[in-house]
């Protein structure tokens, strides 16, 4: 499956492991590029179901239209599915929004 990405930061997390670890911390940055090679590796956005550990579902509210897989705890990976053969990485986020994806402060 293809993977676009909403913005070049989200990008570059997924090649650099390190960078994703400093911006989302150890647990959910190194599980950030994992995911992706899950995703990249599927044949079509509907194998994804049959993957259990990603969790994928729809969201509603604010995220109509849009779906979430699970990274670690409450953190997700928001996507649009463009197509049956392409995702959009629109944010990685905080379920209920009370830690955001911000960068880690240095």
């Amino acid at each position: 499956m293809n993977i676009a990405f909403a913005d070049r930061d989200l990008e570059a997390c997924a090649r650099e492991m390190r960078r994703a670890v400093r911006r989302w911390g150890t647990d959910v940055g190194s599980r950030y590029p994992q995911r992706l090679v899950v995703l990249a590796a599927a044949p079509d956005f509907s194998a994804l179901y049959k993957l259990q550990f990603l969790r994928l579902h729809k969201l509603s509210g604010e995220y109509e239209g849009k779906y979430a897989i699970m990274l670690h705890g409450r953190w997700r990976i928001i996507l649009s599915r463009l197509s049956e053969q392409e995702v959009l990485i629109e944010e990685v986020t905080h379920h209920y929004g009370d830690q955001g994806c911000h960068p880690i402060p240095h």
